[in-house]
């Protein structure tokens, strides 16, 4: 079995960058990735 990069694997799922599925993928992690560092910096 070959292993594939996440990139790829983003690109095969979501759609090649500048996709709209692809764009709400990227703003909906981002988003997650804040909530994470705010909450472990509250604690």
């Amino acid at each position: 079995m070959k292993t594939k990069s996440w990139k790829a694997i983003k690109d095969e799922v979501y759609g090649k960058k500048g996709t709209a599925r692809r764009d709400k993928l990227e703003r909906d992690f981002k988003m997650l990735k804040t909530k994470f560092v705010f909450n472990k910096k509250s604690i």
